[in-house]
């Protein structure tokens, strides 16, 4: 990891800040009908069929039939976990030329993610390559919002939270880093993210 300069670590959330999520409206076809994409997400989101395979916890075909009990999901296995795989998609506009001009500063991602996504998404777009240090939730067995999680980005990185700046979609996750001593602030795709950074570090962007 490069030496943290101006007691400085960035760490950013992936989806919805630096890649496209839309969350799990492709897979609507196979819900039971009159079901709404914003019930689907709610479920979707609040699933301990996904934290667990978020978390490496089941393997790919568990998780799946899992699923596809759990939401009612009108297809097989196999289906589903290509739609599944295809749910993220690339960088965001401008999310590259942000990290290359911060590319002098140890950066690290910190994500919940999983084997099957993350593996098309480096293949397709070499997510990895832009940091110095990535922190995947299907690798290191913990999820946000977990305080574990946050205490071991923290053990790993090596520095003390208060030299960290933490970038996250979602509430519950920036209150966590806050809880645990980072700086932390909420933000949604790569406008909002790049507004944040010129008010924190003029001179980085």
């Amino acid at each position: 990891m490069k030496t943290v300069i101006n007691n400085t670590v960035l760490l950013f959330d992936m989806g919805g800040v630096l890649i496209d999520y839309p969350g799990a409206g492709r897979l609507l076809k196979w819900m039971p009908e009159g079901t709404s994409e914003e019930e689907l997400n709610r479920r979707w989101h609040g699933s301990r069929s996904i934290r667990l395979f978020e978390s490496g916890k089941c393997d790919e075909k568990t998780f799946a039939d899992d699923m596809i009990t759990e939401l009612s999901f009108q297809t097989d296995r196999d289906s589903f976990l290509e739609e599944f795989r295809l749910i993220p998609g690339g960088f965001l506009p401008h999310a590259t030329g942000i990290l290359d001009r911060l590319k002098d500063f140890p950066t690290a991602c910190f994500s919940n993610t999983n084997k099957l996504q993350w593996e098309r998404l480096e293949s397709e777009f070499g997510l990895e390559e832009h940091f110095d240090k990535c922190f995947l939730s299907y690798k290191i067995g913990l999820t946000k919002p977990d305080r574990e999680a946050f205490l071991y980005v923290v053990e790993k990185l090596g520095v003390s939270p208060e030299q960290m700046y933490f970038f996250d979609d979602t509430d519950v996750n920036v209150n966590m880093a806050k809880a645990v001593g980072m700086n932390a602030y909420r933000v949604r795709g790569t406008a909002e993210l790049e507004t944040r950074l010129r008010e924190l570090f003029p001179s980085l962007v």
